[in-house]
């Protein structure tokens, strides 16, 4: 018995060893931690549905929006935290959580979007050279068509949390956050 406990003792010694960059942001802060993780999603999320809405249908050049998406980028740095937060305060205010209906869902994802986002957006397409009607235009598609979009990008920002151990918005409940 003594072996079996002397051999399993190193290997498990082994596996908690080492910091990963995880493991690390993870104790340096959340904050930090949520900070990267709502980042990533958002540059990742919004980067080609941002290029197409605004190629093909704002008709902006090619150039304006790698221009567009690059700042977008750098806000996102700023901004995707302060947006999740947002995200999470609407789905607590609306009280909308996992077993909510996918239309109460894409109309709390929606208000997050519209809120937080448009002013931001509409801010980057004049900043890089869009016309009023080509702003107009991304706007108000944006608007348009948020309870959709805004619900898949929710779908993929949470789907992002989940796999880097964070609860997502609709696990955040008024006051009361389950231990996971």
């Amino acid at each position: 018995m003594a072996t079996t406990t002397i051999a399993a003792e190193p290997e498990a010694a082994m596996l908690s060893r080492g910091p990963t960059i995880r493991g690390a942001l993870r104790r340096s802060g959340s904050t930090v931690y949520r900070w990267a993780v709502d980042t990533s999603s958002s540059v990742t999320y919004n980067t080609p549905i941002g290029v197409a809405n605004e190629v093909f249908l704002a008709n902006l050049s090619f150039s304006q929006s790698l221009h567009i998406r690059g700042m977008n980028a750098a806000l996102a740095m700023i901004t995707a935290r302060p947006y999740g937060m947002v995200r999470d305060y609407v789905f607590k205010k609306l009280d909308t959580h996992d077993d909510s209906s996918i239309i109460r869902k894409a109309m709390s994802n929606a208000a997050a979007s519209v809120l937080f986002g448009t002013p931001i957006y509409a801010a980057t397409l004049f900043l890089n050279g869009a016309d009023r009607k080509q702003v107009i235009c991304s706007v108000a598609f944006g608007i348009l068509t948020s309870p959709v979009t805004s619900t898949l990008s929710g779908m993929y920002y949470d789907k992002v949390r989940r796999l880097f151990g964070l609860k997502p918005a609709c696990d955040i409940r008024r006051g009361k956050e389950k231990n996971k």
